[in-house]
């Protein structure tokens, strides 16, 4: 049995869809508020409950082997911060695998995870790590850069952009890059990794072929809108005055905040040597991947 965490989420139901298709035999953790049908209509076992409520963790976890730990939140709310759902629902999750001998977790954590990090969501990525880690539990922990598919936050925010402005505003300037790795790539890791026994501790960093700025980013996903589009580079100390007066003022424009300034500043590339000797595939490029689906 397969206990996947954060099952209705972007990674999540491109998950199940594969694992139900290979006839795996799975059990979706889902929260009560989220949209079940994304994943009901697989013919999966779908079971209520939230890795920040132990309870609910012990009755999902009855007889299962592996969990593949995916959920997690990308914007903090007034009940949720990064710290109470990355690393304590981790803490959680980690006390019942322990108790129901669970043989091994895979996590999919953040490229750029460190203790010492401005970044809010990035440490606490990097304690849920630590958990697994000192856990005793096999794991293979996954740090991936953006993932980019149908139903993602990354690309479907940028069109949403390209739609609606004529000038796009980009922070951070030119040599903020990225390393885009296709939904479809990912979730063949993710499925190899539940058979992978190679090594019983394993911490990789995924990403995809190619080595992208913000700007060829955006200016990738406007050719295939067939639009054009004016890019004014906003300065690092201006973008970050905006923040302290968004926070200072409780402004809610969570697209421009400390928290966003901070990430912007992580590493998203990696060398790809080690993940490909583990994962031989060929991975899909980004204008390969926005061909599939937009």
């Amino acid at each position: 049995m397969i206990l996947i965490t954060g099952s209705t989420g972007f990674l999540g139901k491109h998950l199940v869809k594969r694992l139900a298709a290979e006839g795996r035999e799975l059990r979706c953790l889902a929260k009560p508020s989220s949209l079940r049908r994304v994943i009901e209509w697989l013919g999966v076992e779908v079971m209520l409950g939230d890795i920040t409520d132990l309870p609910s963790l012990e009755k999902a976890m009855k007889g299962v082997k592996s969990v593949v730990h995916l959920a997690g939140i990308l914007e903090e709310g007034k009940e949720e911060s990064f710290s109470h759902v990355h690393a304590r629902g981790t803490e959680n999750l980690v006390k019942s695998c322990q108790q129901h001998r669970v043989e091994r977790i895979i996590y999919v954590s953040a490229m750029g995870a460190d203790p010492h990090t401005s970044s809010l969501y990035h440490r606490a990525k990097w304690e849920a790590e630590e958990e697994i880690r000192q856990s005793g539990l096999a794991y293979t922990i996954l740090r991936s850069s953006v993932i980019f598919g149908e139903g993602d936050t990354f690309v479907n925010l940028l069109l949403n952009a390209l739609k609606q402005l004529f000038l796009v505003s980009l922070p951070a300037g030119k040599e903020m890059t990225f390393q885009p790795l296709y939904i479809d790539d990912m979730i063949h890791c993710l499925a190899q990794s539940l058979d992978y026994t190679h090594e019983d501790r394993e911490s990789i960093e995924v990403g995809g072929p190619q080595f992208l700025t913000l700007e060829e980013v955006v200016k990738t996903v406007a050719e295939f809108l067939g639009v054009k589009r004016h890019i004014l580079h906003i300065p690092p100390s201006l973008l970050h005055l905006a923040a302290t007066l968004t926070e200072r003022f409780d402004l809610n424009f969570s697209f421009i905040s400390p928290e966003v300034c901070s990430i912007f500043h992580q590493p998203y590339r990696c060398d790809l040597t080690k993940f490909q000797m583990i994962f031989p595939l060929k991975l899909t490029s980004f204008q390969e991947g926005l061909g599939r689906y937009l």
